[in-house]
Parts: structure tokens; C-alpha cells; sequence
């Protein structure tokens, strides 16, 4: 986990309340392999085995390298059904670019989720910012989270 943001109660259980999360990160894989951005959300009342809902899937299908890389993700949300059994439609995309201005072609990735996802938004909950590498060992320099916003839509 690179990042943690609590939401005010209810903040997400009103229909078509939106939020985008925008953020940059800098890392260096120890070796090559594909890589995974999760933004999720839970609440210590709805997870009792601490796994956090992941709504955002951003999910590499090139390769990065061993080089240092700056990564820039957004991920909208917005509810679609309130409650305990409410829905978030999640859209965003990633970029990760190798550092240092070279022309090395970015690796770009899209949201995977097809449909609105289930989740209790009517309690306090958490935003977890997660960075995965799914093929790789972990990074020599681990990811770094350099900045977060959050802007209410």
C-alpha cells in the first residue's frame, strides 16, 4: 500500500456523487515484469479480514524494465446505488514512463472493471492507493506515492 485517504461518512452514498483520485508515483523494478495499480475502498465494519474492495484496476500488459520509472494514474468513481450493497462505476487509466527523457514508448493501461462494482458505501470509508507488481520481484526502490488529489465531481 502507497497510500491511505478517509472519506467522511456517506461521502460516496448519494447517487451520481463522483470522485477522482489523480497521482503520481516514482519506483525502479529489481526486475522486469508487469505491474498493477489498485484503488480501493473499505471500513474496519465491512472487512473483517482487512481486505480492502478494489474499484480501480489498472493493470500493465507490457513489461516495465529495470530502469527508474514515473507513473501518473486517475480514477473516477461514482455511485450508481447507495446502501450497504451500493455500486461505484470506476473509469481511469495509468501511465508509466521511464524516467530521464527518453523516447522509450510509455506503458498505458485502462480500467478493466465492465460493470459498476458492490460495495457498502454508506460508512466511513477508506481509499487505499495499492501498487502490485503481478510477474516481477518487488522494486529495488520501492514505489513512492509523490502526490495525491482528490476533487469531488
Amino acid at each position: 500500500m502507497i497510500g491511505t485517504v478517509s472519506l467522511p461518512a456517506g461521502e460516496l452514498n448519494y447517487l451520481n456523487t463522483g470522485l477522482r483520485l489523480t497521482g503520481k508515483l516514482t519506483l525502479t523494478p529489481s526486475t522486469g515484469g508487469s505491474a498493477q495499480l489498485l484503488v480501493s475502498t473499505g471500513n474496519i465494519t465491512d472487512f473483517s479480514t482487512g481486505t480492502p474492495k478494489a474499484l480501480c484496476t489498472l493493470t500493465s500488459t507490457g513489461a516495465l524494465t529495470t530502469a527508474a520509472y514515473d507513473a501518473q494514474f486517475q480514477c473516477d468513481l461514482v455511485t450508481n446505488a447507495t446502501g450497504t450493497t451500493g455500486t461505484v462505476m470506476p473509469d481511469g487509466f495509468s501511465i508509466f514512463q521511464v524516467q530521464g527523457g527518453t523516447t522509450t514508448a510509455a506503458e498505458v493501461t485502462v480500467e478493466s472493471a465492465p460493470a459498476a462494482i458492490t460495495t457498502d458505501v454508506l460508512d466511513q470509508d477508506q481509499i487505499f492507493i495499492v501498487f502490485l507488481q503481478t510477474s516481477a520481484a518487488e522494486s529495488t526502490t520501492p514505489p513512492q506515492l509523490q502526490s495525491l488529489h482528490i476533487d469531488v465531481l
